[in-house]
């Protein structure tokens, strides 16, 4: 349950979390994002608590917490970058990741060809896709004028914007050792769109978000709610769960 609802909205982790069949979707930056990822963790952590209430198995009780637990945690940190923080996406990074979770000697080679399907829905080139950074745009405008959030740091967002490129090449490069056709029509046009987004983040965020460098705020956020791992599994009784 709780992995269903982590790879709801970013299915590019369903393969390091174990969880099969999700190669052909794409992250989810569509409109009421922290509102949908907050109500999906309550959701979760509802439910977990009813199944929690009718088992007597005292591992599987203890297991149900922690998951349920997590779940809270994780609406709450939610909650807290939400009020507290502007919204911010490093996309060029994403698409890579979500490139290489499937370009990899690890992954069956029958599956490699669902990398260039990732690349054409995060450049919206697929019907009922819109592109990754045009959502990652509006999601930030959408919070720009809120007084009081903290922006980025200013060195953080520097190393973003100049590995952009870099993230993007390396998509190049791992097309071409695995020989994955159909995708550089995608590639080419993302490329455009995440120059018009690093570009707004630069005329837009950096130059008017704040410079400090030491922001012992937002680093005491980071660390007490926005920070939280994810379950790890191996601690649990999964066996037991099923």
């Amino acid at each position: 349950l709780l992995l269903d609802t982590y790879t709801r909205f970013f299915p590019e982790m369903a393969g390091q979390l174990g969880v099969a069949g999700l190669d052909n979707r794409v992250s989810d930056l569509g409109p009421a994002l922290s509102d949908r990822i907050r109500a999906a963790f309550t959701s979760a952590a509802r439910e977990l608590d009813e199944r929690r209430s009718v088992v007597t198995d005292p591992r599987v009780v203890q297991d149900l917490e922690i998951l349920r637990q997590d779940a809270l945690l994780q609406a709450a940190a939610e909650e807290t970058s939400q009020r507290y923080l502007l919204p911010g996406f490093d996309v060029a990074e994403l698409v890579y990741n979500g490139v290489r979770a499937l370009l990899t000697d690890q992954v069956a080679s029958e599956r490699h060809p669902a990398a260039a399907v990732r690349l054409r829905r995060y450049a919206g080139l697929e019907e009922g896709y819109a592109p990754i950074a045009v959502q990652a745009e509006a999601r930030v405008r959408e919070q720009l004028g809120t007084i009081g959030l903290l922006f980025p740091l200013r060195d953080e967002l520097e190393q973003q914007l100049a590995n952009s490129t870099l993230y993007l090449d390396g998509v190049q490069e791992l097309l071409d050792q695995y020989k994955v056709k159909d995708g550089d029509k995608a590639l080419k046009e993302l490329r455009l769109q995440i120059a018009a987004y690093d570009a707004f983040l630069q005329q837009e965020v950096f130059v008017r978000g704040v410079a400090v460098q030491d922001d012992d705020v937002r680093r005491q956020l980071v660390r007490e709610n926005l920070g939280a791992p994810l379950v790890e599994l191996d601690d649990l009784d999964v066996e037991a769960l099923g």
